[in-house]
């Protein structure tokens, strides 16, 4: 038996089954499972090392009998060639895997930078991830919901008999249309406490707000020596990200790993001359500085009110309820996860 940090036993022959030992991955997702009881679980991967180990990682997990669906979130700021290599990736593993994107998030970024220019701070960063993820990963939640409707559907219209379901399909057929909507999705992240200081005290799962999207990071106590040792006992692919634009490409914001415009357009022609272009004018035209500036050290708050579309503001609640005593906190978790690096 190899054992990765003291903390994720891989039994040779049974591809990587954990044990449920105190802060391992097997117990982190079944607390999960059991407090929240979630309806869906999706793995969230980026491309980067990370959540790839988490994907894969996952699937040789006990779920409690959920199916696992993977996304991948197209922020329109992929390098080139990411779509290909995170579906490649997928292909090769046999993972249930969609990539998702948001026009609607694409256009609140460009309002944004219209407003503020490239953003340049963490403030601003977060709320751009806010955006850019946040905003995908709603629709993500929604679309499990509806993925739910038609497995009820076509479960109650089978000729199989009641006894002849399994567990998982006789609670789905049982689902009332209010059930469904406020069924809880377990989104799974590859965050972990060791990656910086400003993650270290990351929760091992935390729900957002009131909201009916919980977030579980199974590996969020390994060492980056723990990922490693994971990754190449598993065979995952290498990322060709990490040698050119410097990080799991999914996202070229320019936060983090700085590189140069020029760059850019050397690894990611496409990007470079396509919606980078794009941000970088709008941002020198309208406020001097452009995506390659590294001296800003400072720009004007937030007003959310230029930048959210109608409705925007409450993806969570119905017309009646109170933005103010349910979004606010809602809000507040976000962004510390979105700080931490969760999504």
């Amino acid at each position: 038996m190899l054992l990765i940090g003291n903390r994720c036993p891989i039994i040779r022959g049974r591809k990587g089954v954990n044990q449920p030992t105190p802060n391992s991955p097997q117990q982190i997702l079944t607390n999960a499972i059991l407090k929240w009881q979630p309806a869906s679980l999706v793995s969230l991967y980026s491309g980067g090392y990370d959540s790839a180990v988490t994907t894969h990682l996952l699937h040789t997990l006990d779920t409690h009998g959920l199916p696992i669906h993977v996304a991948a979130i197209d922020t329109q700021l992929a390098a080139d060639g990411w779509r290909d290599y995170v579906q490649s990736v997928a292909d090769k593993q046999g993972w249930d895997f969609k990539i998702y994107s948001s026009d609607k998030a694409w256009r609140q970024f460009l309002t944004l930078v219209i407003h503020q220019g490239c953003p340049k701070t963490r403030p601003m960063h977060t709320f751009v991830f806010q955006k850019l993820k946040g905003r995908v990963i709603e629709a993500i939640h929604m679309a499990q919901k509806e993925r739910l409707k038609l497995e009820r559907a076509s479960i109650r219209t089978s000729e199989r008999v009641l006894d002849e379901l399994s567990k998982k399909e006789r609670s789905i057929w049982g689902m009332s249309d209010g059930e469904i909507r406020s069924a809880k999705t377990l989104f799974v992240s590859g965050m972990r406490r060791a990656e910086s200081s400003f993650r270290k005290e990351a929760a091992e799962v935390q729900r957002i707000g009131h909201s009916n999207r919980i977030f579980a990071a199974p590996i969020v106590h390994w060492s980056q020596e723990d990922c490693d040792l994971y990754r190449v006992e598993s065979g995952l692919l290498d990322n060709p990200f990490y040698g050119t634009v410097k990080g799991s490409g999914d996202c070229q914001c320019n936060w983090g790993n700085f590189i140069s415009l020029a760059t850019l357009r050397k690894h990611s022609p496409q990007l470079a001359g396509g919606n980078v272009a794009l941000i970088d004018k709008l941002s020198k035209d309208l406020h001097g500085f452009g995506w390659d500036s590294r001296d800003v050290v400072a720009q004007a708050p937030l007003i959310a009110s230029e930048i959210e579309e109608a409705k925007s503001t409450t993806p969570f609640l119905c017309q009646g309820c109170s933005r103010a005593k349910v979004r606010a906190p809602a809000v507040a978790v976000e962004s510390r996860l979105l700080q931490q690096g969760l999504f």
